[in-house]
C-alpha cells in the first residue's frame, strides 16, 4: 500500500484530468488504468515467517521520516525501499538525494535499509546510516550482502520530532539567558 502518491506519476490530479479529458479522453483512461493508484491506509510489515519482520516502502516515501518511524514502532527489524528513477532518466542528482534521505531514515531508526531501484544505484545501508554495499553505476546489477536485524527503538523512534523540539527549546533558553545576563 503506497502511502505517498506522486501527482502525475501515480495519479492524474483533477486540474490535469478534466482539460486532458476534453482533448484526449482515451489517453486519460489509459493513464488512469496504468497509474490510477489509491492511497494506502497504513504501513504494512513483511514477515519472514518468524525469521524477520521488515517494512517495504516505495519510491518517494523515502522523504517521510514518519513512515519509517511507524514501521519501526510496529516491529520492523529491517527496511526495504523499492524505487524507480526511469521517469528522471536515471538522474544522478535525484539518486544522490534519495540516498542521503535513506541514510537518515536508517540512522534515525537504527535499522539496516536495503534499496533496490532501476535507473539508479542499489545499496545496503547499516543502522548508523553508512553505505556498506553499493552498485558501482546505474546499470542493471545485482548486489549481495547481509542486513542485520534490529528491534530496539532509538530515541527518535520512541519520541519522534519531540526530541528535536526539546533540544531546540533548551538551546533557545540557553541563548536567551546569556543575552539577558550580558545586558544586565
Amino acid at each position: 500500500e503506497k502511502l505517498l502518491l506522486v501527482p502525475v506519476g501515480d495519479y492524474l490530479p483533477y486540474i490535469f484530468r478534466w482539460p486532458a479529458r476534453i482533448i484526449n479522453k482515451k489517453w486519460v483512461e489509459e493513464v488512469e488504468n496504468s497509474r490510477g493508484y489509491q492511497k494506502g491506509r497504513e504501513v504494512n510489515l513483511l514477515s519472514g515467517e518468524g525469521v524477520f519482520s521488515g517494512a517495504v516502502l516505495l519510491c518517494y516515501e523515502s522523504v517521510s521520516p514518519l513512515f519509517y518511524r511507524q514501521a519501526a514502532q510496529k516491529g520492523a527489524e529491517v527496511f526495504f525501499n523499492l524505487g524507480s528513477l526511469a521517469f528522471a532518466s536515471g538522474s544522478h542528482t535525484l539518486d544522490a538525494q534519495t540516498m542521503a534521505m535513506l541514510q537518515f531514515r536508517a540512522a534515525e531508526n537504527g535499522r539496516y535499509l536495503v534499496r533496490a531501484t532501476n535507473f539508479g544505484k542499489s545499496y545496503i545501508i547499516n543502522e548508523r546510516g553508512n553505505i556498506i554495499k553499493i552498485t558501482p553505476d546505474l546499470e542493471n546489477q545485482v548486489i549481495f550482502g547481509e542486513a542485520k536485524l534490529f528491534s530496539q527503538k532509538t530515541l527518535y523512534t520512541k519520541f519522534g520530532d519531540w526530541v528535536l523540539v526539546l533540544v531546540g527549546i533548551i538551546l533557545l533558553t540557553f541563548c536567551l539567558t546569556r543575552v539577558i545576563l550580558k545586558k544586565g
